[in-house]
């Protein structure tokens, strides 16, 4: 499966002098991630040291907000809205701290931005490589958030999807049995497929629900139960519209 990460680093020196690090805050998008708790995912752990610093992405897990040290997301997010993850900051003494970043098979197309909730700071993190703050002594704040978006067209075309989807052809065409079409989304949304006669009454619904960014998704029609003719496969999205001709042979 496709994966990309990001790796968040923490390093400071805290008001009694002693310098403090954390390393173990990792963003993974991969295609079999689920958007909760998975076996790609990782518990943060608090260290013994007596003086701390500590970062954690904040995903979900039993129902509830869950800290943690690897958070794993689906590879495709979604485009208008980007992926948005909460990053928690923790302290127990004051200091100066610095966050640097690692991008590992990030496509090019994705945009990827910090947000300081105290200072009201945005960071890009393709165009910066670290990013410096103070903090008092604190415990669990959500402090920060990371945003990851595709840019657009260019994320559709990473995807081999200029147009922001691909409706394949209907296979066999003309048909006595069974014919197939297939679809995949740049975006994750709500998608109908119908076949409709030529008077424009919908005979089949073959797909009424949501479909996942990237996948192929594989449609039937039974042309068994059809009169022969012709029939018109219509999709819509929440992004597009098309439409398939079916030949329903004698």
């Amino acid at each position: 499966p496709r994966e990309a990460r990001l790796a968040l680093r923490l390093d400071g020196v805290a008001d009694n002098g002693d310098a403090v690090a954390d390393h173990a805050a990792l963003l993974r998008f991969r295609d079999d991630a689920a958007p909760g708790w998975d076996r790609h995912d990782g518990s943060k752990m608090y260290p013994r040291a007596a003086t701390v610093a500590l970062l954690a992405p904040v995903g979900e897990r039993d129902g509830a907000p869950y800290r943690q040290a690897v958070r794993s997301l689906p590879y495709a997010p979604a485009r208008r809205a980007g992926t948005v993850v909460p990053v928690d900051f923790f302290a127990n003494h004051g200091g100066t701290f610095a966050l640097s970043w690692a991008l590992h098979g990030v496509p090019d197309a994705w945009a990827l931005r910090l947000r300081d909730g105290v200072t009201g700071a945005e960071v890009d993190l393709r165009a910066d490589t670290s990013y410096a703050f103070t903090s008092e002594a604190t415990g669990w704040t959500g402090r920060f958030t990371v945003t990851v978006a595709p840019g657009g067209p260019e994320a559709d075309a990473a995807l081999g999807l200029p147009g922001g989807y691909a409706l394949g052809d209907v296979h066999p065409n003309p048909t006595r049995a069974s014919a197939r079409l297939t679809l995949r989304v740049a975006e994750a949304q709500a998608v109908t497929v119908a076949l409709y006669d030529v008077l424009g009454r919908r005979v089949a619904l073959l797909h009424d629900g949501p479909l996942e960014a990237g996948a192929e998704h594989a449609f039937t029609v039974d042309g068994r139960a059809l009169a022969s003719g012709l029939y018109l496969v219509r999709v819509r999205g929440e992004t597009f519209s098309d439409t398939r001709r079916l030949v329903r042979a004698r």
